[in-house]
């Protein structure tokens, strides 16, 4: 059985199962979680960040804050503005996705749990990511078919398919029009399947979720909807000269993910 929760399908007693076991053992040492409670800013002074204030204005006091929020959203929007935050925000930046999820009534043995499309002129597809902050002619697709190992990820006879189209991320500097793009995103999928035999798709789709850079943005916070980590992988951005775990200043404000040293793959 599947239940949605945030917009996003999950197996039951799959990701929410460790969440919650996860929980489950905190609550037993003592933790206190306060859920739907977004943070307004991180209260400082002098060299100590204090505690947090909600966006209801309560205060909370801690001696030491550990921020999971993407690094430069923490910068530019939980501190006080800074020489370090304006340096983050030049950095350069991952691209950003357009990401289906799919709930389909049949199954399709041509694809097998991951499927890679590489377009030929995939440098040209890169550069229209990484340079031009758009959609290529011809997109790079990937596509994951659960069922293939994990029975209960849909109903019986079943997938839940999702597809990853990168793209670039938002760029004020170069506006897009991402309803356009993920009307072409969409199409690209369903025209690539199509030739490898799966050309009645869109027909056994039962429920369909998009993820744009704008939702990667507006409802998780990635700083110009970039995706994988926000802050890229490059050679002069990676282990030591990434934005570090513990804010210069404030000694006891820490920082965690994949926007921070040494990248990602950090637990």
């Amino acid at each position: 059985s599947m239940e949605l929760t945030e917009g996003v399908w999950f197996p039951e007693g799959g990701m929410n199962g460790i969440t919650e076991n996860l929980s489950s053992i905190a609550k037993e040492n003592n933790v206190k979680f306060i859920f739907n409670s977004p943070v307004k800013r991180i209260k400082v002074s002098g060299n100590t960040s204090e505690g947090i204030i909600l966006e209801d204005d309560s205060f909370h006091r801690a001696d030491i804050i550990i921020s999971n929020a993407d690094l430069p959203y923490s910068y530019n929007n939980f501190l006080p503005e800074s020489r370090k935050a304006k340096r983050i925000n030049k950095l350069n930046y991952t691209c950003s996705a357009f990401v289906f999820h799919w709930a389909i009534d049949t199954v399709y043995p041509q694809l097998e749990q991951h499927t890679v499309f590489v377009p030929e002129g995939y440098k040209e597809s890169f550069q229209s990511i990484f340079a031009d902050k758009t959609l290529p002619e011809e997109p790079i697709l990937y596509i994951h078919s659960p069922v293939k190992s994990d029975k209960s990820a849909a109903p019986e006879n079943q997938d839940s398919i999702s597809a990853i189209v990168p793209v670039g991320h938002i760029d004020k500097s170069n506006e897009q029009d991402w309803v356009v793009l993920k009307s072409r995103a969409r199409k690209a999928i369903l025209n690539r399947l199509s030739e490898e035999g799966m050309n009645d798709f869109e027909k056994h789709i039962k429920f369909e979720l998009c993820y744009t850079p704008q939702t990667w943005k507006s409802v998780f916070n990635l700083s110009a909807g970039a995706t994988f980590g926000s802050i890229s992988h490059n050679l002069m951005q990676m282990g030591y000269f990434r934005p570090h775990n513990r804010h210069k200043i404030y000694k006891n404000l820490y920082f965690a993910g994949g926007g921070t040293h040494p990248g990602n793959g950090v637990p």
